[in-house]
């Protein structure tokens, strides 16, 4: 044991005023923010603070010899790349940028011969494509279990993906296909004959023939006219009513009211002739039942107005009632009637004031019989109809 402690070197032990100067050179080094010194530099620094040469000389040996081992244990641990690796990898770099280029080329020939089929031509590559996958559905399920997980995915999108895009081009080479066809087919000339010119000398017909013919048509158009009566409604200052409310407000609240005058003329057996802005014009086969309906209106104005009307301001209407004759061809829309007759009930109703009903003097005894009390209309409307006044009466 005493032999072993002999050849123990002791560690070598430095006074403090050289402890001292290697402090201040570290500080010194810090302070210069250079990444790199040479030996020269760092003796030149030791010097300047009172470092002997020999102890840095010393020092820098000692880190160039651990530098040194340090090298050598890296290169035992880590092996050399073998010169064959460095050749395998070179060429599968070469092969991916070729395979590169070749996919590239692929893909605009592929392009170039979708651009310039038909739709025949679609219609086989379409057909060919999807025929393939059976053909390939038992090789893919042999190779599904060899290949990575991945790929067989990637591979079966990709698969169906184009063929997706194959039948899109399909689609648009169809569209094309007729648009270059409808443009390509000129339409043929179309003759206009213009009608013989009838003259009673070249029919054959006398002139007592064709009067006759004429008076026949015309009993036959007369035919088709019957007696009805028509109720003309509007609402007093609509656009009074709408300004400044909600909109929504406006639109049910007016909803509303044409459905309850739509309900009141069906329950007389009337029809909804026409609606123009906030104006209606309904149509009665008698005067009574046309009358009925606008006293119903006004007498029953305050319950919708409580129920239904969600408006800062009530509806008020006035109504105008005239009854005579009219055209009613089989199958011919209300709506397409012309008559003066409708004009007439237009004009009283116009005439009339908040709350009234305007009837003419054309009514029939029941019709007026149903209006109950009444007066002379002291406003003659336009085209100087003889009106009464419902209100005039009370």
């Amino acid at each position: 044991m005493a032999q072993q402690q002999q050849l123990t070197p002791e560690p070598q032990r430095y006074d403090e005023q050289t402890l001292r100067q290697v402090i201040q050179f570290a500080d010194r080094l810090q302070t210069e923010h250079k990444e790199r010194y040479s030996a020269d530099d760092i003796e030149k620094i030791a010097a300047e603070i009172g470092v002997q040469p020999e102890f840095v000389q010393k020092a820098l040996n000692e880190i160039e010899d651990k530098h040194d081992a340090q090298q050598k244990t890296e290169a035992v641990k880590k092996p050399a790349i073998p010169v064959v690796t460095v050749q395998v990898n070179q060429a599968m770099r070469q092969a991916g940028q070729e395979m590169r280029g070749t996919a590239k080329n692929f893909i605009q020939v592929v392009a170039q011969r979708l651009d310039a089929a038909d739709v025949p031509q679609m219609k086989n590559y379409v057909g060919t494509w999807w025929a393939t996958a059976w053909a390939l559905m038992p090789i893919a399920g042999k190779l599904s279990g060899a290949l990575d997980d991945v790929f067989v995915p990637a591979a079966v999108a990709t698969y169906v993906g184009f063929g997706i895009y194959l039948g899109k081009r399909l689609q648009v080479k169809q569209i094309e296909a007729k648009l270059m066809a409808k443009a390509s087919v000129t339409p043929a000339p179309v003759e206009i004959t213009p009608p013989p010119r009838y003259s009673v000398e070249t029919s054959g017909v006398s002139r007592d023939e064709l009067l006759a013919q004429m008076i026949q048509i015309q009993k036959r158009l007369e035919g088709g006219r019957v007696r009805q009566a028509f109720l003309s409604i509007d609402v007093v200052s609509s656009n009074e009513l709408k300004r400044s409310a909600d909109e929504l407000l406006v639109e049910y609240s007016f909803n509303q009211y044409r459905r309850f005058v739509e309900e009141i003329v069906l329950a007389e057996g009337g029809q909804v002739q026409s609606t123009a802005g906030d104006g209606t014009m309904a149509m009665f086969a008698s005067d009574a039942a046309a009358v009925r309906a606008a006293l119903r209106l006004q007498e029953k104005m305050a319950s919708f107005n409580a129920e239904h009307n969600r408006l800062p301001r009530p509806f008020q209407v006035r109504c105008g009632i005239n009854a005579g004759e009219v055209a009613l061809m089989p199958g011919a829309p209300i709506g397409h009637l012309q008559s003066a007759v409708i004009d007439r009930a237009a004009a009283l109703q116009k005439s009339a004031s908040s709350g009234d009903i305007i009837v003419s003097g054309d009514l029939s005894a029941e019709g007026l019989s149903a209006l109950g009390r009444y007066g002379r209309h002291a406003e003659s409307p336009e085209g100087g109809v003889r009106g009464f006044s419902w209100r005039a009466g009370f």
